[in-house]
């Protein structure tokens, strides 16, 4: 059984939208994913016994149909309901969530029986911190959170690798040596990233950045990328949710570039986005559905899911990029993922992979 809450009362209208802009998309497999492979490259799907699978509920900070980090949960979702016939609900908050709304949930979700609850964003660590010692016999997932409770798992993405290798793409394909992000917030670490991946693929390289105060700010990530472009950034990456399309869609009216962010977004403006650093967001949703029903869920605490494990990849390159520049990138990536070039390495102006 799929069911979906809202804090702002919002149903049927945003899920048809969802699946509207899903197909829109052209991706085929936007909203059932591959929740047949695991993590560990294996297959699993055969259904276990009812009693034994964990019944799901999930807290999603956005909205549904972002095109991105949330929407890729509600993907994920999908995918658990048509793969294991799991038993799923979940809220959205539209940006606007609040301890009380967050706590209020969560005891909602424990109330209808729910045994396996997803925070999905680390918005809601603090409260699931404070909720989880209460409920000892619910197990409890703080993505990007903190997880201090015996019944609290977290895992982590990679974010500051995500911006390195959208600022070495952004820096190699710049035409003024002016890149820019548009960021939620000025401390995430895809901003870090996204300045040492530029100055590592271009010394020379500058690189502006803006931060919104939200991850749905939809006009305020419009407004920042305008003030970039007027600085002379001709390349942008939106580091964040809510606002990711409409950076790229400023980038294209102006004939600039982007690259795209959490899931590929070349459908957005296929001339326009570059390439994309993306997250395996449905990936992680069945290894933590598949872990919990079978009582492993313990393996996945403090995991930081990056290039290395196959959590974080890029998609193709958009039919604009030289060729010199894509394999550039590309061996960027490989080295990362190979462990050839480290962080480290590439703070300390390493030497470039090749």
């Amino acid at each position: 059984m799929f069911r979906r809450g809202s804090t702002n009362g919002r149903t049927v209208f945003w899920a048809l939208m969802a699946v509207a802009l899903g197909l829109f998309a052209g991706a085929a497999g936007f909203l059932l994913g591959d929740a047949n492979r695991r993590a560990d490259g294996g297959s699993d799907s055969a259904k276990r016994p009812a009693d034994r699978a964990p019944r799901v509920g999930v807290l999603i900070e956005g909205a549904i149909y972002d095109q991105g980090w949330d929407s890729e949960a509600y993907a994920a979702l999908q995918a658990l309901e048509r793969h294991y016939g799991a038993d799923v609900a979940f809220v959205e908050f539209h940006n606007a969530a609040t301890p009380e709304k967050i706590a209020s949930a969560l005891e909602r979700f424990i109330a209808e029986g729910r045994t396996l609850l997803i925070g999905h964003g680390a918005v809601f660590g603090p409260v699931i911190e404070a909720t989880a010692p209460h409920h000892p016999d619910v197990q409890f997932v703080s993505i990007n959170g903190p997880a201090a409770e015996a019944n609290v798992v977290s895992v982590h993405f990679s974010g500051r690798t995500m911006g390195i290798l959208a600022g070495a793409a952004a820096a190699l394909m710049s035409r003024t040596g002016i890149v820019g992000i548009v960021s939620a917030y000025p401390d995430l670490p895809e901003v870090d990233g996204f300045r040492a991946g530029a100055r590592y693929a271009r010394p020379e390289a500058v690189v502006l950045a803006r931060s919104v105060g939200s991850w749905g700010d939809r006009p305020a990530g419009r407004a920042a990328a305008e003030a970039l472009i007027r600085q002379g950034a001709d390349v942008l990456f939106p580091a964040g949710d809510g606002f990711s399309i409409d950076v790229i869609d400023v980038a294209r009216r102006h004939g600039r570039y982007a690259v795209g962010f959490i899931i590929d977004q070349s459908f957005i403006a296929r001339n326009a986005v570059i390439t994309s650093v993306t997250q395996d967001v449905r990936r992680l949703y069945t290894e933590i559905f598949l872990r919990a029903r079978d009582g492993s869920l313990e393996a996945l605490r403090g995991r930081v899911l990056d290039v290395k494990n196959g959590y974080e990849r890029l998609s193709g390159f958009g039919p604009m990029v030289p060729k010199p520049v894509a394999e550039a990138v590309e061996r960027l990536y490989e080295a990362l993922r190979t462990g050839k070039l480290t962080e480290a390495d590439l703070d300390a102006g390493g030497r470039r992979a090749s």
